[in-house]
């Protein structure tokens, strides 16, 4: 379940807030040596409420305050109040980021000098909503995580890790100085907003600006992804009856058989229309002619950066399917053509099923890892945790394209468990039998491990590619930032990129393309009117000279 709290951290010590101050539905606590955190007792997260409320406390008691929202672990926002005054506005999220007078967040908490450099970097960085919300926690000694269902015990002083997160921000830092071989080329910039896409048939879903400082919601282009760049190969209008004209987004929901359209005012308001009504009618407008479609059998494959499953050929996909859905976790094989549009109509070809831990004390991880192909099958990779003795096993299994096991190799990996629970992605390189998961190199023939810089941890996509010199490389994708590394985790290059990274391909120069978007409609504020879809290539320098170009 997703989680979602609001608080106010407040500049004072608790015994230094008047109680008469404080309406009787919310509850005040001590969260670290010098802020007290205020949420609601019912947890109905009356935002607006919430807000004015923060504006009356440091107006009267003249300290700082600081207005938390965190949404759906999707969108962190936090405010800061000063004599009942908004002075600054930071968030970040799917949405897209937003800093607002990152220098009167530094005034107003009165960041010394380190922290204060450390604060900039980190309001320019683009961030998911966990990443952002945890380092500024370190940084400003804010437990921001406070909510009224944690457990007392979690209520402890909190003095944040300010001198470990500098230390980690300034080696980021020297990091992303690397001057490596390879550029970032852009090949191509559409203006436009990113709607949906498609990336078995590599297709993106836009819309262009209206020319009156807003997007034409109505009219959505659909655009090929081509080698030399995106061409738009179809466009249609939503029909009337359904899309109005406040009306943003519109998407089909196949489990409750409605069609939601949202609005451009008031976007988390919605309407819902009949999906047996309308499904016909759109399907013929969205429907692209044959003959438009360029994309032959040489065309590269087109990689979603977040995706649950691989798909194999157009035909196949591969996906987990965990606990919450059957008693035993699967590994499943779908085809795609022939499959029902709801979840559970699947066509299901063959699947694998996981048995219990090896051990009594032990359990698999709850996160669903996304499969790879090989050369000639499929590879799976998991992690067995096990309580007593502390232990995590990493467990690689190798199947045929039926999902038969052809092989199974187990590498104890000598790691805490807290620091490696989580989400980590993995990519698999054939030529040196190695798995790449979080910032472990892990060596399947000898069991032996590397470590790397940490944050390949929080990589969106990790990926082996070879170029054209057949010279391996690493690949870690995170938001809008590009890290290369050699296959002994060394750091080579780093880029980052206008927008959002969302699909990437290699081309037939072996060079890898991708693709960034800023896709903003689900944002409440006004989407940015220098939205755009851009296609990038990363290339090595030498070409360009080799080439003649300039």
């Amino acid at each position: 379940m997703s989680i979602t709290f609001t608080n106010l951290q407040i500049k004072a010590p608790i015994e230094t807030i008047p109680k008469g101050l404080i309406p009787g539905r919310y509850v005040c606590m001590q969260t670290s040596k010098n802020w007290t955190a205020l949420f609601e007792c019912d947890g109905s997260y009356l935002w607006e409420e919430l807000y004015s409320l923060g504006r009356r406390i440091s107006k009267q008691i003249c300290v700082p305050v600081i207005a938390v929202g965190f949404f759906d672990e999707d969108e962190f926002e936090m405010t800061l109040l000063i004599e009942g005054k908004i002075m600054a506005i930071y968030h970040t999220g799917v949405s897209g980021k937003e800093c607002k007078s990152s220098v009167k967040w530094i005034e107003g908490l009165e960041l010394p000098e380190e922290e204060a450099a450390a604060f900039q970097y980190l309001a320019r960085k683009q961030m998911s909503a966990h990443e952002s919300i945890r380092l500024f926690s370190r940084l400003l000694g804010i437990r921001f995580f406070s909510d009224i269902r944690m457990a007392p015990e979690q209520y402890k002083a909190w003095n944040g890790d300010a001198e470990e997160a500098i230390r980690e921000i300034k080696e980021e830092r020297k990091g992303l100085k690397v001057k490596g071989k390879t550029e970032a080329r852009l090949l191509q910039e559409i203006p436009g907003m990113f709607v949906a896409g498609d990336e078995r048939r590599g297709i993106l879903q836009a819309v262009y600006p209206d020319g009156f400082g807003d997007f034409s919601y109505n009219w959505i282009h659909c655009l090929e992804i081509r080698e030399d760049g995106l061409f738009e190969v179809h466009d249609f209008h939503y029909p009337e009856a359904i899309f109005k004209e406040n009306s943003r987004h519109a998407w089909k929901d196949y489990v409750h058989e409605v069609i939601h359209v949202m609005g451009k005012d008031i976007p988390i308001c919605y309407e819902k229309y009949d999906l047996h009504e309308y499904e016909d009618e759109l399907d013929a407008l969205m429907e692209i002619p044959e003959e438009n479609i360029m994309r032959g059998e040489d065309s590269p494959q087109i990689i979603a950066v977040h995706t649950g499953r691989v798909i194999d050929e157009g035909q196949y996909e591969y996906y987990e399917r965990g606990k919450m859905h059957k008693k035993k976790d699967e590994l499943r094989k779908a085809a795609i053509e022939t499959s029902g549009k709801r979840y559970s109509e699947k066509n299901i070809v063959a699947f694998y099923e996981y048995e219990d831990p090896d051990f009594e004390n032990a359990f698999w991880d709850s996160f669903e890892r996304i499969p790879i192909l090989t050369s000639d099958g499929v590879l799976n990779v998991r992690l067995q945790y096990i309580k007593n003795p502390e232990n995590i096993i990493c467990d690689a299994r190798f199947f045929d394209k039926d999902l038969k096991l052809l092989r199974r190799t187990e590498v104890r990996l000598n790691e805490e468990f807290r620091d490696f629970l989580g989400n980590f992605k993995y990519a698999y390189c054939e030529e040196t039998d190695c798995i790449y998961m979080g910032n472990k190199k892990i060596d399947l023939k000898n069991h032996r491990t590397t470590t790397g810089m940490k944050e390949l941890k929080r990589a969106d996509r990790l990926f082996v590619h070879y170029d054209a010199k057949n010279t391996g490389f690493l690949y870690a994708v995170r938001n809008n930032y590009v890290y290369i590394l050699d296959l002994n985790l060394k750091l080579l290059s780093c880029h980052i990129l206008k927008g959002k990274i969302l699909y990437f391909f290699v081309n037939k120069k072996r060079n890898v393309c991708l693709v960034t978007v800023m896709d903003q409609t689900w944002e409440e504020k006004v989407p940015d009117k220098n939205s755009a879809l851009r296609l990038y290539e990363i290339a090595d320098k030498e070409s360009r000279t080799n080439s003649g170009e300039e």
